[in-house]
């Protein structure tokens, strides 16, 4: 069978067609996917077109005329034609290509935009698969994991652990001790009411019943509750043969072991004096000096020598108080001719500067002799004196003693008390009354003889009964030796040695240093030794 050329026509127009058919449904998928698909990547399709495209224009020829466009707006290939056994050729029904909406430009036959068209397939299929299976995956394993095992291990192990065993036992241990030592404090933390009390402190600070209103251990010296006297006391009504300075080498009052100690010593060993400088030389304390120019520095002169003891002597810094209860937990100095000054004095001389007009209170003392008589009474380191002191003339009058049955009051440490009140003064020795004194209703001026005209009745006329006593006064403390009013004349000291010097006399300071050899031998234990020393309101 011989095919004509025409038949080889018609075979060429089918074979174009099948050719194209695939790649026309795909061109058609491709738009019908575009317009259904919302873009989510979920791959669903919506009911309805995302972007409804127009159809073919309706009477319109594409393709070189192989296409026609009805007036339903389908595609019609019109140029197939089928060769019949006649030898004619018919043409057959049209075939209808239905399509959704369509743009209104159509594939053209030309390679370029089947290739065009075959790409895009590719892209849905190739992109959208890879992204979700090979990146997701691999972040999730790859990452995760590393971090997990690496980072939150090394944190847990290494740094927790030193954390609780470094800080948080120090800080046990800081806070205990803390604690311990805020133990004396615990009122203060803890209010309480406020009781009412008689106790005053100048500076107009609040004060309650029972409250501590002063208190020194004396684990360190402060400066800031004490001042270290600088001068020559020429001028207090009991001459003592001292002066009171601050060395900067080898002082006299010092703090240790939790004590404080203050030790007279001996002015001709100290740095440029020498035994001719006592009566020829003299004494410059006018740096540093705490009293008046005229009492800081002396020329020797005949019989008037140099004081030949050098001691110590603090008074309260910035603290005087009216009527409370004082404690001196102490140990009293032994050797001839020495005594112990633990007094209250006046902080403003309101009712006179001299003959102890002002007053003062000594909570305790008692002379360093071993042994010290008179034909009548004993003097020395056994027996205790202490109490008011008005007037210098009548110096012991409200003055009271307790002798001890055995031993020294030197030879071990003692509380020593004093109860001030508006009412009356009681002096107690560890825990024990010894003394009281209590003004009669015209006062303490009352209770002095008409001998004593030192005392100044009228002025104490206008303070209260217990007047001076009724005034603000600071602590002091420290050691004196000699004197014109602490050791009364014709006594025995031991071995039968008489008093070297004369009170009242012009040359007392000098003889009692020409007798240097005899009572400084018996300075064994020249110092005072204060424990404690505390004040606490009514």
């Amino acid at each position: 069978m011989r095919f004509q050329r025409k038949d080889v026509s018609v075979l060429f127009v089918i074979l174009q067609f099948f050719v194209q058919l695939p790649l026309l449904t795909a061109y058609y998928q491709d738009l019908f996917l575009d317009q259904y698909d919302d873009g989510s990547g979920d791959g669903e399709l919506e009911t309805t077109p995302v972007n409804p495209q127009p159809r073919c224009i309706s009477g319109t020829y594409y393709s070189n005329g192989e296409l026609y466009c009805d007036a339903n707006g389908n595609l019609i290939i019109i140029d197939l034609i089928i060769p019949t056994p006649s030898g004619s050729a018919t043409r057959p029904p049209p075939i209808i290509v239905k399509t959704p909406p369509q743009p209104p430009i159509i594939i053209l036959p030309t390679p370029k935009p089947r290739r065009t068209t075959t790409k895009r397939p590719p892209r849905i299929t190739t992109k959208r698969t890879p992204r979700t299976t090979t990146k997701r995956t691999p972040r999730t394993t790859t990452t995760r994991a590393p971090r997990t095992t690496t980072t939150r291990t090394p944190r847990t192990t290494t740094k927790r652990t030193p954390r609780t065993t470094t800080l948080r036992t120090p800080r046990t241990t800081t806070t205990r001790t803390t604690t311990t030592r805020t133990t004396t404090s615990r009122p203060t933390t803890t209010p309480k009411p406020c009781k009412p009390t008689v106790t005053k402190v100048r500076g107009d600070v609040p004060v309650c019943g029972g409250q501590t209103i002063f208190e020194d251990n004396f684990d360190s010296f402060r400066d800031k509750m004490w001042r270290m006297e600088h001068y020559i006391p020429s001028s207090a009504p009991e001459l003592p043969f001292v002066s009171y300075q601050n060395l900067p080498t080898d002082p006299t009052v010092i703090v240790e072991n939790g004590e404080l100690r203050i030790a007279p010593k001996l002015q001709e060993k100290q740095p440029g004096f020498t035994n001719d400088t006592i009566f020829t030389g003299a004494v410059d304390l006018l740096q540093g000096c705490t009293s008046s120019t005229d009492v800081c520095q002396k020329q020797a002169f005949g019989a008037d020598i140099l004081p030949p003891i050098v001691s110590g002597r603090i008074v309260s810094k910035g603290f005087a108080f009216m009527y409370g209860i004082v404690t001196v937990r102490a140990k009293l100095p032994q050797g001839d001719w020495l005594y112990p000054e633990i007094l209250l004095e006046p902080f403003l001389q309101k009712y006179g500067s001299k003959h102890f007009s002002s007053g003062i209170i000594n909570i305790a003392s008692a002379r360093g002799n071993r042994e010290l008589k008179s034909r009548t009474s004993d003097y020395s380191n056994k027996v205790l004196f202490g109490g008011p002191v008005m007037d210098a003339q009548c110096y012991d009058t409200l003055l009271s003693k307790k002798k001890l049955k055995a031993g020294r009051w030197g030879d071990d440490f003692h509380k020593f008390s004093l109860v001030w009140t508006p009412d009356n003064i009681t002096l107690l020795v560890d825990g024990k009354r010894w003394a009281h004194v209590e003004p009669s209703p015209k006062g303490l001026r009352d209770q002095f003889s008409r001998v004593c005209g030192e005392v100044p009745r009228s002025l104490l006329g206008l303070g209260t009964k217990i007047a001076p006593f009724d005034e603000f006064f600071h602590l002091t403390v420290g050691v004196a030796a000699g004197s014109i009013k602490n050791f009364p004349d014709r006594v025995l000291t031991e071995n039968g040695r008489a008093k070297p010097w004369t009170n009242f006399s012009r040359k007392a300071l000098l003889n009692f240093w020409r007798d240097m050899e005899a009572w400084y031998a018996t300075w064994n234990q020249p110092e005072l030794l204060v424990d404690y020393i505390k004040v606490v309101a009514l």
